[in-house]
């Protein structure tokens, strides 16, 4: 595939569980003069060293999941990206709600300093019991929550072409209402538990 600065096409993904289908925020953005945002070379995936579901899907069966996803969105006319894998995150063998912000919040500004040689990751991360989704967005979400995927973009003086350019996104897949789930007390258990469709439609955003 050859390198693109094509506006990357991984979206929002936010599986509603009181409907059958993935919930998708814009997946188009832009800066103030209207200018999308496009990815800058090609696109590196940093994944984790765990697993979405241990018994369930092991973390080469992880890995399998995202790539068909990419490769869905690769299949687009008009689509012209460029994605590899990268080194794994360094996480010790799984991340979890302790170390993920080592990776989720890492190298953002320097992903921006226009040196070709620093480093960006763009973490994918398995949260397999949900209290990564649980500690970005509150008590019990992990049950209603199953995944967030965006990029991450920093403010410039200048708006321009500079401006509008990606280096740095993330995914988060959760793995909670995924048998076995655990429940927790005090909060609503999952409305659906997810087969294996609605993990594919998580992922590859088929709404």
């Amino acid at each position: 595939m050859k390198k693109s600065r094509q506006l990357f096409v991984l979206v929002l993904l936010c599986l509603s569980l009181s409907a059958p289908s993935a919930w998708a925020g814009s997946f188009l953005k832009s800066n103030i003069n209207g200018q999308a945002f496009a990815w800058k070379g090609q696109v590196i995936l940093n994944a984790e060293q765990g697993a979405l579901k241990e018994g369930v899907y092991d973390h080469e069966a992880s890995l399998k999941l995202v790539e068909e996803a990419f490769h869905q969105w690769l299949s687009v006319p008009g689509v012209d990206l460029d994605f590899v894998w990268g080194p794994q995150l360094s996480d010790g063998g799984n991340t979890t709600r302790t170390n993920y912000r080592e990776f989720y919040d890492s190298s953002l500004h320097a992903c921006y300093d226009d040196d070709e040689d620093t480093e960006c990751l763009s973490p994918i991360i398995f949260d397999e019991d949900g209290s990564i989704i649980e500690d970005l967005f509150g008590s019990c979400t992990q049950f209603s929550t199953m995944g967030v995927a965006s990029f991450k973009e920093i403010s410039r003086q200048d708006i321009g072409e500079e401006a509008t350019i990606i280096k740095k996104a993330y995914a988060i897949f959760s793995g909670a209402c995924i048998a076995p789930v655990v429940e927790k007390e005090g909060c609503p258990p999952c409305e659906r538990i997810l087969d294996a469709e609605d993990v594919k439609s998580l992922i590859t955003h088929e709404a």
